[in-house]
C-alpha cells in the first residue's frame, strides 16, 4: 500500500542516523548528543515545525491521466493536503491486532505540519507513461524501475529546471503524483531523512473510481506514510531503530508507518523525537532544508522560570520565543544549538548561572540574544566564538533589577 524499498536504499538508510564527526551540513557537532530523540521530549515543548512541499502532477497531453487544475479537483487535492496534516496532528493511541509486550506512550500531536507551496501541472504523454518505465516485460511492477523513474523526474523537473524558484527547488520536499491504471494506490520515498522526493501512485484512480465519493483519505494516508519516511521513520515490521515501536507483522498495528489493513494515525515518542531532531538539523540528512522559517516577529511566549537551587540541562536543538528567568542558585546548561526569536532573553539573578555550550542562532534577524543580570561576569559562560551573538545588559541598581523582574514575571504571552 505504501513504501517499497530496494536493497541499496535499505542499506544506505541504516547509516542515516549516524552524525558524522566532521559535522556535515545539517549535522552539528556540539556538546552532548544533539541528535538523541529523547532530547526532543516532551513533544509538547517543541515549536510547531512546518515543512514545504512542491507538488508535481504528471498528466497526459490530453489531460485525461491525472488531476487537472479545475476548481473541483483543486478542492479535492486541498482536502488531501489537509488530511495529510491531520495524520500528523490528530494522532491515536497505539493499537495492534497481535499481543505486544509494551504499549508506546501516547503523544496526541507530532507538532509537524506540511504546507503546499505550489502545484505544478505537466501535460506530456512521454512523462505520463509511467507503465512503460516501471514494469517488466511480463507486466509485473518493478520497484527499482519506479525508483529510477522518480529520480528521473527529480533530475529533470526539479534539479535541472532553472526556471523553478529556488525555494521550490532547493527548500522543499518534491511530491510527484503519477498514475498507472494497472497498479493500485501505493507510494515511495527516496531515502530516510532526505528531502529529494516521494511519489504517490493511484490517487487520481481513486478519485475517479472510488465507490465512496470524495475519498481523499486513502491518498492522504499514503502521502503521509511516505513523508514519515522522509522524516526518518521506518516500517515497524522491518529494521526498528526506535525501540518503543513494538515488533509486529506487516499490517498488524495502527502505526502510520505500517501497512494495510490497520495502519492509521499513530506515531511513537521516538519516531516523533527523531523527526524533530532531523528537522532541527541535529541528524544527518537534508529534510531540515525544507523547513519553513517561523514568521517574524511572531509570538512571544509566557516566561519560563527556573527555580532557586534548580539545575537544568537542555540537550537537543531548542528554540525560545520567551524570557527565561533563573532564580538565585539556579543553573541552566544549554549544550546544543539555541534558536531564538524576538521576545527571547535570559534574566539571571545574583548567584544563578547560565552556561551556553552550543551555537546561538538568531531566527528572525532581531540581533544578539539579550542577557540581563546584576553580575554577569560571574553568572554567564559562553562558548568561544559565540560572544558576539550575546548582548549583555548589566543592571547595577537593586531597585531597577527588582522592577525589571516584576515586569518579566507578569508579562503575558503576546499573540
Amino acid at each position: 500500500m505504501h513504501g517499497f524499498w530496494h536493497l541499496p536504499y535499505v542499506l544506505k538508510n541504516l547509516f542515516l542516523f549516524v552524525c558524522a564527526i566532521s559535522a556535515s551540513a545539517g549535522c552539528f557537532a556540539q556538546g552532548g548528543d544533539c541528535g538523541d530523540w529523547q532530547h526532543y521530549l516532551p513533544i509538547s515543548h517543541q515549536p510547531i515545525r512546518t515543512v514545504r512541499l512542491t507538488v508535481h502532477v504528471i498528466n497526459s497531453a490530453d489531460s485525461s491521466k491525472n488531476f487537472r487544475p479545475t476548481p473541483y479537483q483543486r478542492e479535492f487535492l486541498n482536502r488531501v493536503w489537509n488530511d495529510v496534516n491531520y495524520n500528523f496532528s490528530g494522532l491515536l493511541p497505539y493499537k495492534a491486532s497481535v499481543a505486544t509486550p509494551d504499549t508506546p506512550d501516547f503523544v496526541p500531536d507530532s507538532r509537524i505540519r506540511f504546507r503546499v507551496d505550489t502545484v505544478i501541472y505537466y501535460f506530456s504523454d512521454e512523462l505520463a507513461d509511467w507503465y512503460a518505465h516501471t514494469h517488466h516485460e511480463d507486466g509485473s511492477f518493478a520497484v527499482f524501475k519506479a525508483e529510477n523513474r522518480a529520480q528521473f523526474f527529480y533530475n529533470t523537473l526539479v534539479k535541472g529546471n532553472i526556471n523553478l524558484r529556488p525555494a521550490l527547488r532547493d527548500s522543499a520536499i518534491q511530491v510527484f503524483l503519477v498514475e498507472d491504471d494497472s497498479v493500485s494506490e501505493r507510494g515511495m520515498a527516496m531515502a530516510l531523512g532526505y528531502k529529494d522526493w516521494i511519489y504517490d501512485l493511484g490517487g487520481y484512480k481513486i478519485f475517479r473510481q472510488d465507490t465512496l465519493p470524495g475519498n481523499h483519505w486513502t491518498m492522504a494516508a499514503t502521502i503521509a506514510h511516505e513523508l514519515g519516511h522522509v522524516l526518518g521513520a521506518h516500517h515497524p515490521f522491518e529494521y526498528r531503530p526506535c525501540k518503543d515501536v513494538p515488533a509486529t507483522p506487516r499490517g498488524a498495528s495502527n502505526n502510520l508507518l505500517d501497512y494495510w489493513p490497520n495502519a492509521s494515525r499513530n506515531l511513537t515518542p521516538c519516531q516523533i523525537g527523531t523527526m524533530h531532531a532531523l528537522l532541527s538539523g541535529a541528524k544527518q540528512g537534508t529534510v531540515w532544508q525544507a523547513l519553513i522559517a517561523p514568521e517574524c516577529p511572531g509570538d512571544t511566549g509566557s516566561p519560563t522560570l527556573i527555580g532557586a537551587g534548580v539545575s537544568e540541562e537542555w540537550n537537543g536543538v531548542r528554540r525560545i520565543n520567551q524570557p527565561v528567568l533563573l532564580r538565585t542558585g539556579a543553573q541552566l546548561t544549554i549544550n546544543c544549538r539555541l534558536e531564538f526569536t524576538q521576545g527571547a532573553g535570559f534574566y539571571l539573578e545574583t548567584g544563578s548561572r547560565l552556561i551556553l555550550n552550543g551555537e546561538l542562532a538568531d531566527i528572525c534577524g532581531s540581533g544578539a540574544l539579550p542577557v540581563y543580570g546584576r553580575d554577569l561576569s560571574q553568572s554567564l559562560t559562553v562558548k568561544p566564538g559565540q560572544e558576539d551573538a550575546v548582548h549583555l545588559h548589566p543592571v547595577g541598581h537593586r531597585r531597577a533589577w527588582k522592577r525589571l523582574i516584576r515586569e518579566v514575571v507578569s508579562r503575558p504571552a503576546q499573540p
